[in-house]
């Protein structure tokens, strides 16, 4: 499956490196009345973003305008030159504040904005410090939510799951990781009292599946495959013992590379 040239390669990390340097290279745009609110800054901050966020993506980007990311209700919202469609969810957080848990989106939304996998939930935080009316951008993350370690997000109690960043001090990125390992993740994190009993469940169900894979039988005839003795002798010979041989066996003359 084609993924992201943004984040699967060292694109997002350039990203990153150009966020700063741009909004640093604004001239002041607090006042001394609004300095002092995290929410004015952070709207201020957002909005630099969000008018000049193609320019920051360069050739990467496909798509892009304020009025795109208002129908998407996003706060940047943005289509790739690989039609991959990424909807971006600013959070700033100043560093001389103290906890902050910012909520990303719920369990159920992401589930359902991930059944298409050419679609990106993007998480991009902006940490800031401030001295007199400055600000000035200290660290930026760009990355897909299931780059997030779970080590610093958490699960709220609102609706079906809010995800949350634990401490915004605390951000946790784990590269290129799969999105589909990150997601069956959710599971222990909603359900912690069952996750010994997935983790034991796990291996027996991969290898029913495996078999059914191998054997080609629909899921509800395999009750009816698997009393017919000879079928299955045939097709645990073959699939696990014959093709297994063969295919070693012709490894033996492929080039070394």
């Amino acid at each position: 499956m084609k993924k992201s040239r943004i984040f699967y390669t060292a694109a997002y990390q350039k990203i990153e490196n150009d966020i700063v340097r741009f909004v640093n290279s604004q001239k002041d745009f607090m006042s001394k009345a609004t300095i002092s609110s995290t929410r004015a800054a952070g709207d201020a901050i957002q909005g630099i973003l969000a008018d000049h966020f193609d320019g920051i993506l360069g050739d990467l980007c496909g798509t892009y305008s304020a009025e795109f990311a208002r129908r998407a209700m996003a706060d940047i919202a943005f289509t790739d030159k690989d039609g991959f469609y990424n909807f971006v969810d600013v959070k700033t957080h100043r560093l001389d504040t103290h906890f902050d848990m910012p909520n990303l989106t719920s369990v159920e939304r992401l589930t359902r904005f991930y059944e298409d996998n050419k679609n990106y939930f993007v998480v991009l935080t902006v940490a800031y410090s401030v001295k007199g009316t400055r600000v000035k951008v200290e660290k930026v993350h760009f990355v897909p939510i299931e780059f997030l370690s779970w080590e610093c997000l958490t699960i709220g109690a609102l609706g079906w799951g809010q995800i949350q960043i634990a401490n915004s001090d605390k951000i946790i990125v784990n590269p290129k990781y799969s999105r589909k390992k990150w997601m069956l993740l959710i599971v222990g994190v909603l359900f912690p009292r069952w996750s010994d009993i997935f983790e034991v469940l796990l291996w027996p169900i991969l290898a029913l599946l495996l078999y059914t894979t191998f054997v080609q039988v629909p899921m509800v005839h395999l009750r009816q495959a698997v009393s017919e003795v000879r079928f299955v002798r045939s097709a645990v010979i073959g699939n696990f013992l014959v093709i297994p041989v063969i295919v070693s066996g012709l490894i033996q003359f492929l080039p070394d590379r």
